[in-house]
Formats: C-alpha cells, structure tokens, sequence
C-alpha cells in the first residue's frame, strides 16, 4: 500500500516538472489554502472528522460507487468512459484554481485504480482514501504550527 502513496508523489511530481515550464506554480494549491484556513478557524475534532472521515466515505461513494460500481467490466468503452468520469469529476470538485489539477489527479487516480483493482471494492478505497487525507491533514496541523 505504501506503494500507492508513492506513485501519488511521483506522478505529482513529474507533473509539476513538465508543468512548470508553462504555468505559475504560485497558483498551486488554492484548495489547500481554504483547508488551512477552515483549520485554524474550527476545533481539530471537526476538521478530522470531516477531512479524514467525512470526505473519504462520501468522494468514495459517489466518485467511485456511483459512477463505476454498475460498469459491465466486459464493455471496454464504458469502463474507459466512467473511469475518465470518474477521475475528472473527483478532481474537478477539489480545484480552486486550475493549476490544482496537478496536486487533485494522481490522488483521483489512483484511488480510481485502488477500487478497480480491489475489484471494486469500496472499502479499500475509502480506506486508502482515508489514511492519505489523515497524512495531509497531520501534516497541515504541523505546517500550521509551526507558520
């Protein structure tokens, strides 16, 4: 599994390498910047929960459950169309700024790949989802600690 995390940030980071030959890296991380602030202005058990808890179990039900959970795996094209679906739509709610693609579509990604590769499993993606958004949120208290 931590292989998983890995691929995250190595697609994250060739992207932005290829990227920032073209855009403004300044503009990264818009979405970030709302959590931070959300953060600092409601108590630390509100935002785990509805960071680490909340959000996974919902993204995971609608933009994989949803969208893929009735795919008929022997049609190709409707596999390929409700992926693509999939990862766009997920990464679309979280982008204040569209350079934060970037840091939203290795995450859609792989957890689209985590639940086709579990066979569908919902658990393993809300899982995997879970314990990425516990290390980004620990990590911001961290950061925002020490800012």
């Amino acid at each position: 599994c931590a292989g998983y995390y890995l691929l995250i940030y190595v697609l994250r980071l060739l992207t932005f390498i290829v990227l920032n030959l073209f855009i403004d890296m300044e503009k990264i991380g818009q979405n970030q910047l709302a959590l931070n602030e959300l953060t600092a202005s409601m108590p630390v058990i509100v935002m785990f929960f509805m960071i680490s808890i909340y959000a996974p179990v919902v993204e995971e039900l609608v933009f994989r459950q949803a969208i893929l959970g009735a795919v008929d795996q022997s049609k190709r094209v409707q596999v390929i169309v409700r992926t693509g679906l999939s990862i766009g739509l997920f990464t679309l709610i979280h982008v204040l700024h569209w350079a934060d693609i970037l840091l939203y579509l290795p995450v859609a990604s792989v957890l689209t790949w985590v639940y086709w590769k579990y066979d569908r499993n919902i658990i393993a993606s809300i899982g995997f989802h879970f314990v990425n958004n516990t290390l980004a949120f620990i990590l911001m208290l961290v950061m925002l600690a020490f800012s």
